[in-house]
């Protein structure tokens, strides 16, 4: 049995036909928060499958715990690992009927979100800083329009994210991002650190 569980009501933005990475990370975030998961550290995100197209079921666990079940069903489409108050726990997340239809955001206009911010880039060290962010935007878009920018007219999809801390929308006073050109040519890394403080690893794969 897990601790808890919860749903993820999704929908789709613009004309996506998959959930964003984005918006799955910003509503676990907001999920936890509503449990009592307030001041969580060592965030990761990683998709063991590339899309999620329903709404998904997310189950916890405590880490250690989960190393020793047998009965857990292993076709889990996310994983999400956090720290919280010295314990280590697990989100296996699967993903509702496929039959299900999701609501679509046709009011969404991302353009609209990173107007005005400030940019400045160090092309021989492949890092840009972002800064002047609205205060609506959380870490995670933040940080994945700052590795769009690095690659202008490429379409990136988030496969994995990890933050050693996470900030509240409007906390965000600067991101550095620097490309890891030691990758493949499909798989994109990307060092972020925040506010100067603090630090985090976004992996991308290009589309098409």
């Amino acid at each position: 049995m897990s601790m808890l569980s919860f749903e993820i009501s999704n929908k789709l933005k613009g004309n996506r036909s998959y959930v964003h990475g984005t918006d799955l990370f910003n509503m676990t975030i907001d999920e936890l928060r509503k449990k009592g998961f307030d001041n969580i550290s060592n965030f990761e995100l990683k998709f063991v499958r590339p899309t999620i197209t329903s709404n998904s079921r997310a189950f916890l666990y405590l880490k250690e715990d989960l190393l020793i079940k047998t009965d857990i069903d292993r076709n889990y489409n996310v994983t999400v690992k956090f720290s919280y108050e010295d314990q280590n726990y697990v989100l296996l997340f699967y993903e509702g009927d496929s039959e299900s239809k999701l609501e679509r955001d046709e009011s969404f206009e991302e353009s609209k979100l990173f107007e005005n911010i400030f940019i400045e880039m160090d092309k021989d060290k492949h890092i840009m800083k972002f800064s002047n962010f609205n205060a609506n935007l959380s870490q995670i878009e933040c940080c994945v329009f700052g590795a769009k920018k690095m690659f202008v007219g490429v379409s990136l999809r988030l496969i994995y994210a990890h933050y050693e801390h996470i900030y509240r929308n409007g906390d965000i006073k600067s991101i550095e991002i620097e490309k890891d050109n030691s990758k493949s040519n499909n798989l994109v890394v990307f060092r972020v650190k925040i506010n100067n403080e603090s630090s985090g690893i976004l992996r991308a794969v290009k589309n098409g």
